[in-house]
């Protein structure tokens, strides 16, 4: 396979990719691959990336939480999010080490206040089982969920 400019090295197409957004090496990879580049090319340039220090999947994957922070999503969201920008599993686990649980519930809490008005008026069991769910689509895992919707009273609970 030819490289689509050959006056193009793959590094300088690499740095010229890099400086628009940031990428993981993995997507790196395949975007130079989907220009045309060859795989020695595509190695030697992501290598020299990577002693330069331009590339550090960790430092990105941080950024791309940082971008997210304010959403109200669960770790499992953020998870799927950076596992598909072609992260490694090592990457993403570190990346998420600072979502610990209390963060998780307290971000957890703020959705469930805010989503609650949605289902006043119903049955407590009702609004419950929907907001639940709603926090389970958002990502959060069940040990959150169920801490968070316990620590409520429910109309018509005692």
């Amino acid at each position: 396979m030819k490289n689509i400019n050959e006056n193009t090295s793959a590094y300088d197409a690499a740095a010229k990719l890099l400086s628009k957004r940031d990428m993981s090496e993995s997507a790196l990879r395949a975007s130079l691959e989907k220009s045309g580049y060859r795989g020695n090319d595509i190695e030697s340039a992501v290598q020299r990336l990577i002693e330069q220090k331009v590339i550090d999947d960790l430092k990105c994957a941080k950024r791309i939480l940082e971008l997210h922070a304010s959403a109200e999503r669960g770790r499992l969201t953020f998870s799927r999010l950076l596992k598909s920008k072609g992260f490694k599993s090592e990457v993403i686990d570190a990346a998420l080490e600072p979502l610990d649980h209390k963060q998780q519930v307290e971000s957890a809490t703020r959705l469930k206040q805010r989503l609650k008005g949605r289902y006043a008026g119903k049955p407590a069991g009702e609004t419950k089982a929907k907001l639940s769910q709603a926090l389970s689509r958002r990502g959060f895992e069940w040990d959150i969920i169920t801490q968070v919707m316990d620590s409520d009273t429910w109309d018509g609970e005692e």
